[in-house]
Formats: C-alpha cells, sequence, structure tokens
C-alpha cells in the first residue's frame, strides 16, 4: 500500500474524497464476497487467532488512505495483517468513518477470525459539527457519540453570572472574569441544573472573542456548537469547557470521568452512560450485519490522572499561560480529577472499564493506550497499545515503558493481545540513525515481550511492512514461529554496587534514604519493616497518607523519596530495585480491586542534583517485583539522587535490594523456532555471544528486499550474510538483529 511517509496516523487532515461512489462499491463487493464465500459462523462460533505466530502484526489507522481506495484495494492492503484497529466511530469527526464499514464487514468475511478493534477516544470527542468545519462542503452527520448530557463534559472552574443576559447580549457580567481566556468555549446553565438535570438542555455555549478582567465583562459569539441564545437570570453559571489539541486545527471538548461527575436524567454519570452507548453500538453494528465482525475497543488518550508533571496531560491545553485546573465535582474550585485527597478521575477510568466489561461480555477484547498515562485496568482490559514506542517522544524512557509492559503481560485479563506502534520516521530514539533502525528495536521489543506490532512511515516501498515482518527474502509471514523460551535480559553492569545502604535491613541504611514534599503532602517514613521484606532482615517503607487539598494548579510530584548516589556524568546507570506497593483504593471504589498503585523514578543529576533526565512510570502491584531503569547523568557535579516521586497517589511502598551500577539493563535476546533476535537498548554497543546462546544451530541475518526500487529495511544490517559464531556480534545503542535460524 502506497502512503505518504511524513502523514501521521492521528492527524488525517484535508478534504475527504466524495462517499457516494465508495458505499455504492463497497455494497458491491459485500454482495460479490456473499455470492462467493459461505457465510461466517455464528457469532458464538468464532475464535479469534490470538497466537498467529511472531511477528503479530496489526493494520492500525490510517483511514483517510483506505477511504481513498477502491473497497477491493483496501481489503487488499489489510488482508496480510494479523489484525486490525481503524477508527470506524466518528467521534473525531474529520472524515466519514463509518464508510469503513463495509469494507471491513468484507474483509471479515474472508478472514473470519482476525481481531478487528474499533479505535476510539477515550478521553474527549470533537466539538459538535466542527467536521464541517474542517472539510468545507461536506455535511457530516453528528459526532458520536450523539446526544451527550452537557453536563458529561469536563470543564474549568466556573464564574456566577452577575446580570442578566438577553438574547442578542454579546457581552457576559461575571463575577470573575480571571477564570476565562480569549477563544475559550463557555457553557453558560440555568442556576439549579446540577439539581435538576433536566436544565442542563437550556444551556448554551458561546465562545469568548475578549476578556476584561478589570470590569469582570466576557465579550462573545453567541449559540455555537448546535446550541441557541437563550435569556438566562442573575445567579446563571458561566463554566469553560477543558478543550484537548489534537493535530492542528482540531478542537476537543474532554469528557469527566469521575464519578463526581453531574448525572443526567437517567441519574447516570459520563462513564455509566457511555459504557452503555459503546457496548450497546458495537452489538448493534454486528446484529445489523447479522455476523460479529467488530470484535472490541482499542481506548486512545486513555488518563489515570488527569496532569503528569507540573503541567496538563498531553493536549488538555489552556490556550493562555495562566494556569487552570479542571473542577471535576463543578464546585467552582479546580480539583484537578482529586477529590478528599484521592485520584477520583482514576476511579473513574477503573469503573468505566468494569462497566464495559459487564456489558460487553468476555467474548469482546478491551485494549488501551498505557504510555505515560498510566492507564491500568488489568482486572477487566486484555492489553495495552503503547503508541510510540516506548513513549510518545521522550527518548530516554525505555526502561519504564518495558518494564509497564511486562507487568501488562503478566497482569491483564485474558485472553491477552497487546500491541506496540511505531511511527518510524518521528519516534526515534538518541543515537538511531534512521527509521529502520527505530523499527527494528521496537519490533524487537514487541516479540521479546509477546505483543503485537505495527509501524508506518518506514522509507520503503511499503511502509507497513518492513523485512522484519515477512524474513526478508523468505517472505513468510510470522516467520520467526513459537517462543522456544521467554526473553533473557543481558544487564551491561559493572560489578560494584554504588549504593552500599541499599539493603535496607538496619535503621541506619533506612536513615541514608531522604523524603521531600511541598506543604500540603502528609509523608510517613522512611522507616525499618522487619516483617514485610523480600530478602534479609528488613525493607524500607514510606507511605504518602496525605495530598494537599485542593491542590489549586496543575499537581507536582513535589513529594518524594530520594536515595542520595554519586555519578559522573554522561554516563549511564541502572537502578536495579525490588518493590511492592498497597493502597485502599478498593475500599473507595470497589472497582478498583487489583489494579496496581503508579509513580514515577527519575535521575537528578547535573548541577548538584537539580537536573531531572525524565521520569519513567511505573504501575507497582501487592506483590514483590523486580525492576531496572537505566538512566544517563547530566554533566556537572557528582551528587545526584535517584528519585522516587510519590506526590500524585495516596499508598504505601516497600523497596527491598536496591543497587546502583554503572551501565544499562535494557539488553536482552529471544529464541524462536524460525531464528533469534538480539536487542539493545542501552547507550553503548553490546557484543552477544552467539555461539553460547545457538550452539547447534546455525544463523544468518535477514536479507534485505525492495519494494518499487525502496527497500524494505537496512540493507547494511539486513545482508544475507551467515553469522560466524566464533565471533562475538556486535548490536549497537538502541539497535536490534533479527536472524534467520536454518
Amino acid at each position: 500500500m502506497q502512503r505518504n511517509s511524513t502523514e501521521d496516523a492521528k492527524d488525517c487532515n484535508g478534504p475527504s474524497t466524495p462517499i457516494s461512489p465508495l458505499i455504492v462499491c463497497a455494497c458491491a463487493l459485500v454482495a460479490s464476497l456473499l455470492s462467493q464465500t459461505p457465510p461466517a459462523p455464528a457469532e458464538r462460533d468464532v475464535a479469534l487467532d490470538l497466537s498467529p505466530g511472531f511477528p503479530r502484526t496489526i493494520f492500525f489507522r490510517s483511514e483517510k488512505a483506505l477511504r481513498q481506495m477502491s473497497p477491493e484495494d483496501a481489503v487488499r492492503a489489510i488482508e496480510p495483517f494479523d489484525a486490525i484497529s481503524l477508527k470506524l466511530f466518528n467521534e473525531a469527526a474529520r472524515q466519514r468513518y463509518r464508510d469503513l464499514l463495509p469494507v471491513i464487514q468484507a474483509l471479515k468475511r474472508r478472514k473470519p477470525r482476525m481481531p478487528v478493534l474499533v479505535h476510539v477516544h477515550q478521553f474527549a470527542a470533537v466539538r459538535p459539527l466542527e467536521g464541517s468545519r474542517l472539510s468545507p462542503g461536506q455535511e457530516f452527520d453528528p459526532y458520536d457519540p450523539e446526544g451527550v448530557f452537557p453536563g458529561h463534559w469536563l470543564y474549568y472552574p466556573s464564574s456566577r453570572i452577575t446580570r442578566p443576559v438577553g438574547l442578542d447580549d454579546t457581552e457576559i457580567h461575571v463575577e470573575g472574569a480571571a477564570k476565562f481566556s480569549v477563544a475559550d468555549d463557555v457553557r453558560v446553565w440555568p442556576d439549579g441544573a446540577l439539581e435538576q438535570p433536566r436544565l442542563w438542555h437550556e444551556s448554551e455555549v458561546v465562545f469568548v472573542e475578549a476578556v476584561d478582567e478589570a470590569k469582570n465583562v466576557l465579550t462573545v459569539q453567541r449559540g455555537k456548537y448546535g446550541t441557541a441564545p437563550r435569556k438566562f437570570r442573575t445567579g446563571a453559571t458561566a463554566t469553560p469547557h477543558c478543550k484537548l489539541k489534537h493535530g492542528a486545527p482540531v478542537w476537543h471538548w474532554c469528557y469527566n470521568l469521575a464519578p463526581q461527575c453531574p448525572r443526567d436524567e437517567a441519574g447516570r454519570t459520563f462513564i455509566a452512560w457511555f459504557a452503555e452507548w459503546l457496548a450497546t453500538e458495537l452489538k448493534r453494528l454486528n446484529a445489523e450485519a447479522g455476523f460479529k465482525y467488530l470484535d472490541g475497543i482499542e481506548f486512545d488518550v486513555t488518563k489515570f490522572n488527569l496532569t503528569f508533571g507540573t503541567q496538563p496531560l498531553e493536549g488538555l491545553a489552556d490556550q493562555t499561560p495562566k494556569p487552570r485546573t479542571p473542577d471535576c465535582n463543578l464546585d467552582g474550585i479546580g480539583d484537578g480529577g482529586y477529590i478528599d485527597g484521592q485520584p477520583a478521575h482514576g476511579f473513574g477510568t477503573i469503573r468505566f472499564a468494569k462497566l464495559l466489561r459487564e456489558a460487553l461480555g468476555p467474548e469482546y477484547l478491551i485494549t488501551g493506550d498505557s504510555i505515560w498515562t498510566l492507564w491500568r485496568p488489568w482486572p477487566y482490559a486484555n492489553g495495552m497499545d503503547n503508541e510510540s514506542f516506548p513513549d510518545i517522544r521522550k527518548g530516554y524512557r525505555f526502561s519504564g515503558a518495558f518494564e509497564r509492559t511486562l507487568d501488562w503481560q503478566r497482569y491483564c485479563a485474558e485472553p491477552r493481545m497487546s500491541f506496540f506502534f511505531t511511527r518510524s520516521a518521528d519516534d526515534r530514539l538518541p543515537g538511531q540513525k534512521d527509521a529502520y533502525q527505530t523499527l527494528r528495536l521496537a519490533l524487537a521489543a514487541a516479540v521479546a515481550t509477546d505483543c503485537w506490532h505495527c509501524t508506518s512511515q518506514l522509507p520503503g516501498g511499503d511502509p507497513r511492512r518492513p523485512d522484519e515482518y515477512d524474513g526478508g527474502d523468505l517472505r513468510r509471514r510470522h516467520w520467526l514461529g513459537r517462543p522456544l523460551g521467554d526473553l533473557v535480559r543481558v544487564p551491561q553492569y559493572r560489578p560494584n554496587d554504588l549504593i552500599e545502604y541499599g539493603a535496607f535491613d538496619t535503621d541506619a541504611q533506612v536513615a541514608r534514604a531522604q523524603v521531600a514534599a511541598e506543604e500540603g503532602y502528609v509523608l510517613e517514613g522512611p522507616t525499618l519493616d522487619g516483617r514485610a521484606a523480600h530478602r534479609g532482615a528488613g525493607c524500607l517503607r514510606v507511605t504518602t497518607a496525605g495530598l494537599p487539598q485542593p491542590p489549586g494548579r496543575p499537581r507536582s510530584f513535589e513529594a518524594c523519596l530520594r536515595l542520595p548516589v554519586g555519578v559522573e556524568g554522561g554516563k549511564e546507570y541502572t537502578l536495579d530495585f525490588w518493590a511492592r506497593a498497597e493502597h485502599d483504593y478498593a475500599k473507595r471504589e470497589p472497582a478498583c480491586e487489583g489494579i496496581p498503585w503508579g509513580l514515577t523514578v527519575a535521575l537528578w543529576s547535573g548541577a548538584s542534583g537539580r537536573t531531572n533526565t525524565g521520569q519513567h512510570c511505573l504501575l507497582i502491584p501487592d506483590a514483590w517485583r523486580h525492576y531496572r531503569i537505566s538512566i544517563v547523568a547530566n554533566p556537572g557535579s557528582p551528587e545526584a539522587r535517584f528519585q522516587f516521586e510519590l506526590g500524585a497517589e495516596p499508598g504505601t511502598l516497600w523497596l527491598d535490594d536496591v543497587r546502583v551500577y554503572e551501565g544499562g539493563a535494557d539488553a536482552f535476546y529471544r529464541r524462536f523456532e524460525g531464528g533469534l533476535v538480539l536487542a539493545n537498548a542501552t547507550r553503548s554497543p553490546v557484543a552477544f555471544d552467539v555461539s553460547r546462546i545457538e550452539p547447534t544451530r546455525r544463523l544468518r541475518r535477514l536479507k534485505a528486499t525492495g519494494v518499487d526500487g525502496k527497500w524494505q529495511s537496512d540493507p547494511g544490517v539486513n545482508t544475507g550474510a551467515e553469522v560466524r559464531k566464533a565471533e562475538a556480534l556486535e548490536v549497537g545503542a538502541f539497535d536490534a538483529v533479527f536472524l534467520v535460524g536454518e
């Protein structure tokens, strides 16, 4: 399939092609296939193929490209893959996604065991009727899901109206204009709507053109986004919508996933309504087709916590420098999703997953992106999508992403289906020379952890199918076959431990650790725990017992446990440790039983340890677990500290067997029936002893192939040459090699 190598799978801009011919052709294709192919088995009889061998590949997004093809070509483009994740609902409203449904039905009749996931934005939807503005001359049906209850959107803190508003007024007087910004979408709703949900339907959305803070006046455009101008009395409420920016020039409105969200006329919060809508819509579409062709949902932009570090999460943006914090319970005070010292928004994300699982039943798949947003509904979801592995545009976070993948693969619901998506041109790690190398390392991490993989932006003639997918000149899908064992780590450590106190067997050792917190936090510890140790006489325990209330600004992780260490700038160091955690979330939200606790780990180094090299987000279960986090120290002072940043969630952390080594931990290999994969995610070359790993089997490199005169992999790496076992095989920094077993 031809595709612009610079096209971003999330950013399909530009006018769409006419629709009617596509619908006609698609329907004709479906009819043709029905006449040639026996009907698919009944819904309950079709078993999905979730173990097709390795590499396991997914066709991910690119709806625009598919819609510009004939239906037959669209089916042929997807057919070589093992699964699909496509945006088939219109919640982004940038093209008519549902027009692809006949194509997917036709494909599914050819390959009934292929999993089909509907890619859905969990956190936001495009502003109503925005699609028509983005694609002039086209009319769009209402965005999906239709009819969102106005109280279910996420808002910033509100202000009361101090003068009546007439139908033609363009100035609104408020108690505090400082709460508003130019270009805000502001919903005005009658007094009493929180107690009488029907009153929300008498609300109006206005667009703010100017803010006069001295006079507390907003100059606005009236009746925006499908609402009509209305009269409002003094005491009505003006509330700015929280907006998400995803791909210019689109603004989305954010959903309120907190259980404290206002309820609709049926008494439902947003999460209850959304779970019901999604399950009903998925089953309705399958029933209309007469067979199950949509197998589950993959959620994009999932957020347990609304904020990360010192800023709002990806896309959740104010358009001015002044900070604003979302107000989940609409009490007029920014809470950032934290209510009564608990991550209420996070609780809502877990309850939502549970409600959706109950509504869909076990036969549907649920996945969601688990990058640095720390989505974590292990008991209810079948897997995670690590988009732009290791983390979107965060080059030094391989360790955290890798550890989170391993945890999802251990703890998520059966049947498991996790995958990586690599934008090969954009997701380059430091030192990687080209898109081919970016792809090699990400795919190696995927097959090493039993994950599926999808890619885009390769410079080859087919930008979605690199040679590593099909064995180069073997031209054989799943050429690696089944694993011959688990991944094997090959840590590149120097033997000396740089923090000799990390056994935490004595009070003196525990005393070497330090805690720090800004005002409002309550930390208990660190203390010696002699009963809960992983090994030895004791372990370290620290509890985040209280969080500031209310936060008043985007929450920062200003509560931490610090482990002092001496480092040399420019060198890579690994924090090797055992940890477990507990929280009392299930007492407050029963759906949270069995979910992990979240924190970040960072190395502060440089000028007296004052520079953060970037957080590695981890999910910590209530069982001892071995972690390895590798980070490069900043140049400057040898004074440094590894830091466990505890400020996002209340709970207790235990640490034991903590060591710091010079060198990286993220080198590994895995043996398969069809060959061997060697991966080096450290910052220095690694020499693999292939004669020890594969003492009897002959190995050779893949042989690069071409499509339309363009290489599908790096011919300098994939030479087809036999591996000489008398010599160690060196793999460069942030690279991987795929070898064929003869």
